[in-house]
């Protein structure tokens, strides 16, 4: 993951990316190539990368209108239902600790951008 955070900063600059690029840009690195051939030596189920890759992003990512550091009380006040997800990733504080927000367009943003 830490390979694709550099990748992500390197070409998009902190700017919105479409995620299917990011995992082809990803991919064609060698060395995630061989990583990825030995993983599936491994025994592990050999799903596509760029589907893999997808559901990892998506599983540290959390919508980009979702602020941080509000009391998640105020958002069941203003009736705005948090996924179940985005609490589990900040936790019961809402810190922010994912590594990328999702866009209404569905891009990715690096969540360390301002």
């Amino acid at each position: 993951m830490t390979k694709s955070v550099v990748r992500y900063n390197a070409g998009a600059a902190g700017g919105p990316v479409d995620p299917d690029m990011w995992a082809s840009a990803i991919c064609a690195d060698p060395r995630v190539q061989a990583g990825w051939a030995m993983r599936c030596l491994l025994g592990a189920e050999r799903p596509d990368f760029g589907k893999y890759f997808r559901n990892l992003v998506k599983e540290q990512s959390v919508p980009a209108d979702i602020p941080w550091a509000v009391p998640w009380d105020e958002f069941d006040k203003k009736k705005r239902k948090i996924p179940a997800a985005v609490k589990c990733i900040r936790g019961k504080l809402n810190v922010p600790r994912e590594r990328f927000r999702v866009t209404d367009a569905g891009a990715y943003v690096w969540a360390g951008a301002k």
